[in-house]
């Protein structure tokens, strides 16, 4: 049976920084989640949020029908590929060590192998969108 979630964007009016991330919750809900794991982490994120924790604001861009967490993750890659955040960091679905380089064959940016999958099955969507293909 097919679920619903929603993509969403963390940002703030005071800077051009931002974040994209899933969920299957209400937008306010995953946004306090946000500001209340910042006081226990040192990422980029954490700490943008902490600084303007008074004026981040969430807003939904897409509602995603999924039956698979993999489905969920591959549109929330499309949007972090497509609005190209400067708070994510790419989740780690194969296991590989976040240490290991490798090239895009479509798109020949360097990344990590961890990121590779996801990312080079975005660029194929994208690459065939901006052929005009119809994509099933």
């Amino acid at each position: 049976m097919p679920m619903w979630a929603k993509i969403y964007k963390l940002y703030s009016n005071e800077n051009d920084e931002f974040y994209i991330g899933s969920t299957k919750k209400l937008a306010h809900i995953r946004l306090r989640e946000h500001i209340k794991d910042a006081e226990r982490s040192q990422s980029k994120k954490a700490k943008w949020i902490i600084q303007n924790k008074c004026v981040v604001n969430i807003s939904i861009i897409d509602y995603v029908e999924y039956e698979t967490i993999n489905t969920l993750y591959e549109r929330e890659t499309y949007w972090i590929h497509k609005l190209n955040p400067t708070l994510n960091t790419i989740r780690n679905p194969l296991g590989v060590s976040r240490n290991s380089k490798t090239v895009c064959e479509v798109c020949s940016k360097v990344m990590n192998k961890s990121s590779l999958y996801r990312h080079k099955k975005v660029c194929l969507f994208l690459a065939r969108e901006d052929e005009g293909q119809t994509i099933a």
